[in-house]
């Protein structure tokens, strides 16, 4: 009976170098070539469960015909070695941020005649929760005893422990204008407003009746930061052209290949992968895999080692930073 080997990393994320050994080479059908009664499964237990953590498992190798001399892990240039009568598996480090996504995690299992045994997965943290809108009210526009226009915004904050939120706000007469910002860079252009350290609500005055204002939450935990959609006092409409040609293929062992084409406008927000039970994907049937904040993601390594004999579906769910959102449902894969 195969036992469970585990090992808890906390690294950093980085690609593989152009001059890696060609022995490392991801081939898909290259995996577990020694002995073809042995299966890694090589797998990550509670991947987008921990902000700066993962565990990584695989299956024992207990084969009498070859002795191994060590398993083998390695995020790009980098490796650990665990030898071969090694009983417990812990490596401790701070590094790793939220929303790390590393694709090409190896696992090389090496024989004492040199020959190996290699899988590959893709490992990822929890991405940090935002500060979020309510779905109703979130601005609420009147007039003051001065006649001037002020807005009431309002927020749920994220539920995260130790977050901290801020408010910021840009303004306009420009009807036709549109902000842009990057999900993962700083904000630039926008002016902070005070609010009380308990408080999930503001009071906004406008300088002009024509003032037109986008409001964006910020939430950050210890040197990370995550931005909310963007609201404005006048409700937007969203064309939100976007054809992802999303795909699921069952073209390696215990794995499904998730592709579709990158979004190209300067609005977007998010893509979110959800694995379903039946081609409908509707909240009854549909559990949350990843959210990925980084729109030149086109891929994802969705690991299905205890979900053989079922046929399992996707949806890619993708959104702007207005709030509007369109899903995408790939064809079912049979495991």
């Amino acid at each position: 009976m195969l036992k469970t080997k585990s090992i808890l990393f906390l690294l950093l994320l980085f690609s593989c170098g152009t001059d890696e050994d060609a022995s490392l080479s991801l081939d898909p059908i290259s995996d577990n070539i020694v002995s073809p009664d042995y299966k890694s499964n090589f797998r990550c237990s509670n991947c987008g469960e921990n902000l700066n953590s993962f565990n990584l498992e695989w299956n024992e190798y207990t084969s009498l015909e070859n002795n191994f001399t060590s398993y083998e892990v390695l995020f790009g240039d980098q490796s650990q070695s665990i030898a071969s009568n090694a009983t417990n598996y812990f490596f401790a480090s701070s590094d790793l941020r939220p929303s790390t996504i590393i694709d090409n995690a190896i696992y090389i299992l090496t024989m004492d005649d040199g020959s190996s045994i290699k899988d590959t997965i893709t490992a990822f943290t929890q991405t940090l929760s935002p500060a979020t809108w309510p779905e109703e009210n979130a601005i609420k526009t009147s007039l003051n005893e001065n006649g001037e226009s002020t807005n009431t915004i309002n927020w749920i904050d994220s539920n995260e422990s130790g977050t901290e939120t801020k408010i910021y706000r840009l303004s306009t007469q420009d009807a036709s204008f549109t902000p842009e910002i990057n999900v993962l860079e700083e904000l630039s252009g926008w002016t902070e407003l005070s609010i009380s350290s308990d408080g999930t609500s503001i009071l906004d005055t406008k300088e002009s009746s024509n003032d037109i204002h986008f409001y964006i939450l910020k939430t950050s935990l210890a040197d990370n930061i995550r931005y909310s959609t963007i609201k404005r006092d006048i409700n937007l409409t969203s064309s939100f052209q976007y054809f992802p040609n999303f795909s699921a293929s069952n073209n390696r062992y215990s794995k499904i290949i998730l592709e579709w084409e990158a979004y190209t406008q300067n609005d977007f927000y998010s893509y979110e992968i959800w694995e379903c039970d039946d081609e409908s994907c509707d909240e009854s049937s549909a559990s949350h895999v990843i959210t990925i904040i980084d729109k030149s993601i086109s891929s994802f390594i969705y690991n299905t080692f205890d979900k053989r004999g079922k046929t399992v579906f996707f949806k890619l769910l993708v959104k702007n930073i207005f709030d509007y959102e369109k899903s995408y449902t790939a064809s079912g894969v049979s495991l």
